[in-house]
This record gives C-alpha cells, sequence and structure tokens, in this order.
C-alpha cells in the first residue's frame, strides 16, 4: 500500500474518532476505537490512563459532565506514517460545547494521537490532548514573564520596607 494510501486511512480514522467521540458523544463507539493496551493523558490534573480502568472512569467523567454534541472545527492536521503497524495523527482543533446550559469556546486544542494497526483498523495507543497555557506568552515555553512579574512585586514590597524601616 502506497503511503498516500496510508495516509488517506489515517485521516479517515482520525475523522471517524472525532465524529465519534465529539460530534455523536458516542461512549461506547469511542471506546472501541482505543486497542486494549491504551495509554491517555487528557488537560486535568486527574486525566491520566494507565490501563483500561482509568480509561473507562476519565471516559464516565467525560460523558457525564457533557453529554450533548460538541461541535469542532479542524484547524491543522498531520498524518505521519511511521512504519507499517504504527502512524501518528497532530491534530488542533477549535470546540464548541455546553457545560451546564452554558456555550464554551476552546479554542487551538491539540490533539496527538498515537495509531497501531489491527486488521484492516487503526486503533488508537496514546491520546494526549492539551490546550496552551495562559500563564505563557506565544514567545515561550516557560512561564518566564510570569517570574519577572512576580520578582518586579517583591522587590516593590522590599523597597517598600525599607522604606518604612528607614523612616523609624
Amino acid at each position: 500500500m502506497s503511503t498516500a494510501s496510508r495516509e488517506a486511512e489515517l485521516q479517515l480514522a482520525l475523522t471517524r474518532y472525532l465524529d465519534t467521540y465529539l460530534a455523536r458523544r458516542d461512549r461506547a463507539g469511542t471506546e472501541a476505537l482505543f486497542s486494549p493496551t491504551s495509554l491517555l493523558v487528557g488537560t486535568a490534573a486527574g486525566e491520566v490512563a494507565y490501563d483500561r480502568a482509568d480509561l473507562e472512569r476519565i471516559a464516565e467523567r467525560d460523558f457525564t459532565q457533557v453529554p450533548d454534541p460538541i461541535e469542532y472545527q479542524v484547524k491543522a492536521s498531520k498524518v505521519s506514517i511511521l512504519s507499517e503497524q504504527f502512524a501518528q495523527t497532530l491534530t488542533e482543533l477549535d470546540l464548541g460545547l455546553r457545560i451546564t446550559g452554558q456555550a464554551v469556546r476552546m479554542r487551538h486544542f491539540r490533539l496527538s494521537l498515537l495509531w497501531r494497526r489491527a486488521g484492516a483498523d487503526w486503533l488508537l495507543e496514546l491520546v494526549h490532548g492539551s490546550q496552551p497555557s495562559s500563564d505563557l506568552g506565544e514567545d515561550e515555553a516557560w512561564p518566564l514573564k510570569e517570574l519577572e512579574d512576580r520578582a518586579r512585586v517583591l522587590e516593590r514590597l522590599v523597597a517598600e520596607k525599607t522604606a518604612a524601616l528607614s523612616a523609624v
């Protein structure tokens, strides 16, 4: 099979996953797309799945908290074929959902997926979702500006305390 054909297969597998998980909110259908050995890292502190029980616990919370369809718009996507058995996709999405009746927009959601071929299908081996940190500027890999802001506050407090002590 040509690389272009496998990339097209992966693009279809990605669309099937996004439609099943987000647009249809089909929990059983979504879980069927995961391999028995899947791992997952989500955006919340407790969203780390090392085994199937973890994955089911996270899915229960996810589908309970947001049972309604989630609109998605793919902003960018890349498929990389790693071998005959493995491939990865990287996708940036904008999401629109309702949580307890409130409209929520999640912009620039990033989704990294590792896929393994299982017969004629591609199953998910690793799912990682992330969002840009609001603590980081666009030009930062680490929260340097936050640390600089903290240092300025500390310098101001020291200067005020020093001035108060000098006045005594």
